[in-house]
């Protein structure tokens, strides 16, 4: 019997001209170590997918390192070697790091410093700034209030009631 792979998404076969040399291999007698492959391949055993001596893998979901080939030349596994190589697996680089930099920064020390060349932020994002002395609070306030109290006056006499028709 021909040996293909088990593992899903794969067609490695030793029929095919294209997969010559290539490697398949049994799994390990260790029912531990033979867990561990079942899980890393996604298969559970059952009606569908019996282990036994004509099941195997191909070398393409071992890495380099865990093939080791004999004097005679024939490749074979190290001991306690898990297939770690699949197509639902592929290699994701690590994501970059974000660094911000800004041309109008400088540091003096460990302390960032706005050049000259810094427009003002924003008036509604100016968590930097100091807030306004109380006398200017005051200020404000009384004009917000005389200016309220103009509104009120101009809005009671365009009330809308019975007196503005007695006359």
């Amino acid at each position: 019997m021909a040996p293909h792979c088990c593992v899903p998404k794969c067609t490695s076969s030793h029929r095919k001209k294209s997969n010559r040399g290539q490697t398949f291999h049994r799994f390990p007698n260790d029912l531990g170590l033979r867990r561990e492959w079942i899980i890393k391949i996604k298969r559970d055993p059952g009606r569908h997918f019996k282990i036994n001596t004509y099941t195997k893998l191909c070398s393409e979901h071992f890495l380099p390192d865990c093939l080791v080939k004999t004097k005679t030349g024939i490749t074979k596994l190290k001991q306690g070697a898990v297939p770690t190589v699949f197509a639902w697996s592929s290699f994701r680089p690590e994501r970059r790091s974000v660094v911000r930099t800004a041309s109008n920064v400088s540091t003096d020390h460990g302390v960032s410093v706005l050049s000259e060349e810094t427009p003002p932020p924003h008036p509604d994002h100016e968590y930097a700034a100091l807030p306004p002395s109380l006398q200017d609070q005051l200020e404000e306030a009384r004009k917000t209030i005389a200016d309220q109290e103009t509104l009120i006056a101009e809005l009671q006499q365009q009330l809308f009631g019975v007196s503005n028709f007695q006359s």
